[in-house]
């Protein structure tokens, strides 16, 4: 994984980000029977310690993953060649933040893991907001496209959106005690912010073709396109 960090040198081939991407997934498939990852669900009958290694590692492998491929989403909404590099890299990000949720429910009182979920890093935190940022960035472009051109369906859409959302509230509830969380729910909640308004207004579109259709002669009659196309990219 260090590898495809480097900043100075010449970056890793797409070839080569595939041949890695194919051994790490080999080795998840090879891993001891033990130590593979299962819901809480299928692990009722296993110690804390031995649940709380199996999320280390599942999370290890979804960042994995996301490194890997994350350089490639940009490429991907214009050359299809990169079209899996995009679905791996959010998948693994949806998956970190699945992990997120089921960790703070059984760090509950009462849950599985409340015993030894002091074991859980800051560092490994940050893995969470990680695939944050991944499924934000890449939602942000996907809804900011025509509806017809989407690359994910509105069901996964709606389902990314959703995770955001919960991966805010994990933060919220945790920001008066830590500030790692306290400055990840900061950057969710613009993040979170931004992505409803823009599902607003693609609704809308929607709903009222004749209304946006009307809003286009409009414009076009006063003048009104050159002034939005020498406006400033919203924030």
């Amino acid at each position: 994984m260090e590898e495809t960090q480097t900043i100075s040198g010449p970056q890793p081939s797409y070839d080569t980000i595939m041949k890695w991407d194919d051994r790490v997934r080999a080795q998840r498939m090879n891993m001891e029977p033990h130590l593979r990852f299962r819901s809480v669900e299928d692990s009722v009958l296993d110690p804390s310690s031995l649940i709380l290694q199996r999320f280390y590692i599942e999370t290890l492998y979804q960042k994995i993953i996301c490194v890997l491929h994350r350089r490639f989403i940009a490429r991907a909404r214009t050359n299809p060649r990169y079209a899996y590099s995009r679905r791996a890299s959010v998948d693994a990000a949806m998956a970190l933040l699945r992990i997120q949720a089921t960790l703070h429910r059984e760090a509950q009182p009462g849950g599985r893991i409340s015993e030894v979920m002091w074991r859980l890093t800051s560092l490994q935190k940050n893995d969470f907001l990680l695939g944050a940022m991944i499924v934000s960035l890449d939602l942000n472009h996907d809804t900011r496209g025509s509806v017809s051109g989407s690359f994910w369906t509105p069901a996964q859409r709606a389902d990314m959106l959703s995770s955001l959302e919960g991966a805010l509230a994990i933060s919220e509830a945790e920001e008066a005690s830590s500030m790692e969380a306290y400055k990840a729910a900061k950057v969710l909640r613009i993040m979170v912010d931004k992505l409803k308004t823009q599902n607003s207004e693609v609704q809308d579109e929607e709903m009222h073709p004749e209304h946006s259709a009307a809003m286009t002669l409009g414009m076009l009659s006063s003048g009104g396109v050159a002034k939005v196309v020498g406006a400033p990219v919203p924030r």
